[in-house]
């Protein structure tokens, strides 16, 4: 795996939300795939709105799914509002 375990932590810290999945975890889904790339991941994490979320980390990282699907909904529904 070429992004280290603390850094990838750092990186959900840095959007104000916490990894849960273990870097045992992230590994063995690594080890599973055919094309080896952290991208494709579905890691947990804690989301901003502090809600636990399940997220591929390449979508995580372009700021997709920084909050868990009800709250996205319900922020999309307010926004349509205004």
């Amino acid at each position: 795996m070429k992004t280290p375990y603390p850094k990838l932590v750092q990186m959900y810290q840095d959007k104000n939300c916490k990894l849960l999945s273990t870097e045992e975890e992230i590994l063995e889904m690594y080890n599973k795939q055919v094309r080896k790339t952290i991208g494709n991941i579905k890691l947990k994490f804690i989301a901003q709105c502090g809600h636990e979320n399940n997220v591929a980390y390449a979508p995580f990282y372009q700021n997709s799914g920084l909050l868990c699907k009800s709250c996205k909904i319900k922020e999309m529904t307010e926004n349509a509002k205004i």
